[in-house]
């Protein structure tokens, strides 16, 4: 049988085992000279006695560095050590062996956490007590001595046992908790990051787009402007309001982490519409609609989608120099949502994203399909762009 502990856990009990086994060893110490002094006072004897039972405690007080070179060498030097003592002190012999042998075998306990070796240990000790009993003049009483020298190894063992799982069990919790503790560091270094990356995103998708947005219609109410058309001019400059108010609107919901606020009870249809129309009033370039879900979307799904038409619009606007745009949304044949935006412009090198600095928005469009549990992808067919999107009836649906 094998007592559960690794080695930490034995360094850690027989630490712990210290102070209470030297309290018990100056015990005994001071009732075996208290027995020897009203027999037989001796002095040097006793002195050599204090010595060697000094050499004990120490050993007792850095067991972890003994028994980390050898666990024999530690359990048989405190042998040799209980038994010479026990000569130099032959009247208070008694209180010495019965004291402290019992100890050392409860002590075995933390060593070897196993009872086979421990009862071999245990029998090897009370052998030697035995023979050394009875060559001395408490030959007579042996039997009483035995008694009591198991009574005592019951009561120390059971004691040890019980102190040594508490210690263990106070190690786990603390084990435990420091765990507890990196895991808690960990996720709170994991919120940390998607926050920013919330907030890298939110920024992106309000301020950024509304403002490339008000630039573009912008521009278009300069090129009018250069045209002589007052009329459309002070038409996009009117939008243009509109657009600003809508993005300060957007950044302080983003800013209070209320960005779905209406979402959820808009018309699809409808929001998809007034994204079109803008990018269309603010570029002068065609879309044509293709809208076919029927499916409910969720206004966690709807409200991705939705940054994601408006990212896809934007690139197209400042990027493309696309004369056609397709949006295409369906439902398909396994039940699933598709959306496919294609432009027929000149395209781009996959390979810049994520690697060129200032340019998110097909990073935040790959995050915010990944969000809502789809899959996204982003093509240069060789006659324009194609994103398109697919999400699983679930998700879709899902809060």
């Amino acid at each position: 049988m094998e007592l559960n502990a690794n080695w930490i856990g034995k360094e850690t009990t027989l630490t712990a085992a210290r102070i209470p086994i030297v309290l018990w060893v100056l015990l005994v110490t001071t009732a075996t000279i208290t027995l020897q002094t009203i027999v037989n006072p001796v002095i040097v004897p006793t002195i050599y006695f204090l010595v060697m039972i000094a050499v004990h405690v120490l050993l007792y007080w850095h067991v972890k560095v003994v028994v980390s070179v050898s666990r024999l060498l530690y359990v048989t030097v405190q042998g040799v050590l209980i038994f010479s003592t026990a000569l130099l002190m032959p009247d208070g012999m008694p209180a010495l062996l019965i004291g402290l042998l019992p100890v050392l075998i409860g002590q075995c306990l933390a060593i070897y956490r196993r009872l086979i070796i421990v009862s071999m240990i245990f029998g090897i000790l009370y052998a030697c007590f035995c023979i050394f009993t009875l060559n001395t003049q408490w030959s007579n009483d042996i039997l009483l001595f035995i008694a009591l020298m198991i009574f005592m190894t019951i009561i120390i063992i059971s004691y040890a046992i019980l102190f040594y799982r508490q210690v263990e069990s106070r190690m786990r919790t603390e084990f435990f908790l420091k765990d507890l503790k990196q895991a808690h560091d960990q996720v709170e270094q994991l919120t940390i990051a998607n926050e920013r990356q919330r907030m890298a995103r939110d920024l992106h998708d309000t301020l950024a787009q509304g403002l490339a947005g008000l630039i573009m219609q912008l521009e278009a109410t300069e090129a009018h402007l250069n045209r002589g058309n007052l009329e459309r001019a002070k038409e996009i400059v009117n939008k243009s309001m509109s657009q600003a108010r809508r993005t300060l609107a957007d950044a302080r919901n983003a800013i209070d982490d209320l960005r779905a606020r209406t979402l959820p009870e808009l018309d699809w249809q409808d929001a998809v519409k007034s994204e079109i129309h803008r990018f269309s009033s603010a570029t002068g370039t065609p879309v044509k609609l293709n809208n076919a879900v029927k499916m409910r979307l969720s206004g966690k799904t709807m409200e991705h989608l939705l940054y994601v038409l408006r990212e896809a619009l934007t690139n197209i606007a400042k990027h493309a120099e696309a004369t056609d745009v397709i949006v295409q949304m369906e439902d398909t044949t396994d039940g699933n949502f598709r959306m496919t935006i294609r432009d027929n412009g000149i395209g781009f090198n996959p390979d810049i994203i994520g690697n060129q600095a200032g340019h998110y928005g097909l990073i935040g469009i790959k995050e915010r399909v990944r969000l809502i549990g789809g899959h996204v992808n982003i093509l240069n067919t060789g006659t324009g762009t194609c994103i398109q999107i697919l999400l699983q009836k679930k998700e879709s649906e899902g809060g």
